[in-house]
């Protein structure tokens, strides 16, 4: 059942420790689950492939096996309405209006809530991050899709259903070269996020560089093949540059819509692949931006900002509007 087993912080007797939590970061690959103390450090945590047609019984197969705890507090991909606790109609996944809040509380009798796990990641940044003594933070994840989570003067942006800073839908071409997941084309996330840059680089090999040699159409053109072979393949760094100028136009939106004091990424695309997708954003974002230029980051917090989020949005309500 399980695929991964992790111990962050190996506690075989769970005797000395009450009010125990549970942190739940839903992604469009992998599902992680961490069980927490009051304080929020997490003593163990669980992996798995995510899977849509049962994810809340993925769930359950986990928190069955755990002590009892208080709280369940979930960091999901959106589109989402966190106020009726649901997952609305995601478009890297097969879930549609998913009442997950509602049927974990009804299992387990704890409170229970959901936040964009952008939203719960820039939490996380904020009291245990890159945002530490900031008010104004944006983090960014480049993943499967591109989400983004905003705390403006000290206040978690959430917008009426808890949807605000999809800046993965962002327009970046309104030709409309490629398509998103959510039905429409041109948008950000198309040509940038893992799931996606390999119908772009198809697009980009079938036309812009029909006539070019690549090792890319030799192998099955995945994310990971696209930056492996890019220091040593022309075609392929030459379509890496061009999706770092994207990233770097869309970061300056983030800038030129939020004014950040400090902007953190994460997201496997990004992390896996330091040189290659943040170091351009880093170099171009000021190209194209009216407001100051905050500081650009990897976050900290590595591939479990999410998962921290999770667990930080149930430790830190102040940060909510």
């Amino acid at each position: 059942m399980i695929l991964y087993y992790i111990v962050l912080n190996c506690h075989t007797k769970y005797d000395d420790i009450m009010g125990y939590l549970i942190g739940i970061d839903i992604g469009a690959t992998n599902l992680r689950i961490a069980l927490t103390d009051e304080g929020g450090e997490i003593k163990k945590a669980y992996r798995q492939k995510t899977d849509a047609g049962r994810l809340v019984e993925q769930i359950s197969e986990v928190l069955d096996g755990l002590p009892a705890f208080e709280k369940i507090g979930i960091a999901s991909f959106g589109p989402l309405n966190y106020k009726k606790g649901m997952i609305t109609n995601p478009p890297n996944i097969n879930i549609k209006n998913l009442p997950i809040v509602d049927m974990l509380k009804k299992r387990y009798n704890v409170e229970c809530s959901i936040l964009n796990d952008c939203a719960s990641s820039v939490v996380a940044e904020k009291t245990m991050g890159a945002g530490v003594g900031y008010e104004n933070i944006a983090y960014v994840t480049l993943s499967s899709g591109i989400g983004c989570g905003v705390i403006s003067n000290g206040k978690l942006l959430l917008g009426k259903e808890g949807n605000a800073n999809e800046v993965g839908h962002y327009m970046v071409d309104p030709q409309g070269k490629v398509r998103c997941g959510c039905g429409s084309y041109g948008h950000w996330q198309a040509y940038s996020a893992g799931k996606y840059i390999p119908s772009y680089v198809s697009y980009l090999l079938q036309n812009d560089y029909k006539n070019d040699n690549s090792k890319l159409r030799e192998e099955e053109i995945t994310s990971e093949s696209l930056f492996k072979l890019a220091p040593s393949d022309s075609v392929a760094m030459e379509i890496v540059e061009r999706i770092g100028r994207i990233n770097a136009t869309m970061f300056a939106n983030i800038v030129n819509t939020y004014d950040p004091e400090i902007i953190s990424i994460g997201g496997s695309v990004a992390l896996n692949n330091k040189d290659l997708v943040i170091k351009p954003i880093v170099e171009h974002t000021g190209d194209y931006v009216v407001n100051v230029m905050p500081k650009i980051v990897a976050t900290p917090l590595g591939h479990d900002a999410c998962l921290y989020g999770a667990i930080a949005s149930m430790l830190h309500k102040d940060w909510m509007p």
